[in-house]
């Protein structure tokens, strides 16, 4: 928890030690607007990256629920249990149970798929719904969006 100290403009920080001895507390500038203050130079690299200061490096956020984690180690995921990723890198098809998600359709038109090729590299490639394969090979996809939708303006 941080600690204002009275005597000067400086906050201390408790030792804790999940800060990785990086020191944030809470400021204002001149015009009332809160500010974030950090001090100290021992910065996490996870965190360096996450502020665009490691050249070569970039972050995604992602996120996921696992509801039965037990004492077995597990992946943080929808399914459960561990997640068993592929070994060779393939290309990606995109598909819809719906009719309406076509290239000609009211709903969703074409995705963009984004993940990592086999030498780990962020790879991207924006695919036709219910067209043919891409010619990017993907290792990893982490995330699909639709770029263009019919008159529906989303998947269906």
């Amino acid at each position: 928890m941080a600690n204002y100290n009275p005597n000067s403009t400086n906050y201390v920080h408790s030792a804790e030690p999940n800060t990785e001895n990086l020191v944030k507390a809470m400021d204002y500038n001149s015009a009332g607007q809160p500010i974030v203050r950090t001090s100290g130079d021992t910065f996490s690299w996870a965190i360096n990256i996450s502020a665009g200061s490691v050249n070569g490096t970039s972050y995604i956020e992602k996120f996921g629920m696992n509801t039965d984690v037990d004492a077995n180690k597990e992946t943080i995921w929808d399914g459960g249990g561990i997640y068993t990723y592929i070994a060779t890198a393939e290309t990606v098809t995109i598909t819809s149970t719906s009719g309406s998600d076509s290239a000609a359709g009211t709903g969703a038109r074409t995705v963009e798929v984004q993940g990592l090729n086999s030498s780990y590299e962020v790879v991207t490639e924006t695919l036709t719904v219910g067209g043919a394969g891409g010619s990017t090979e993907f290792l990893r996809v982490f995330r699909a969006v639709v770029i263009t939708a019919g008159t529906d303006g989303v998947n269906i």
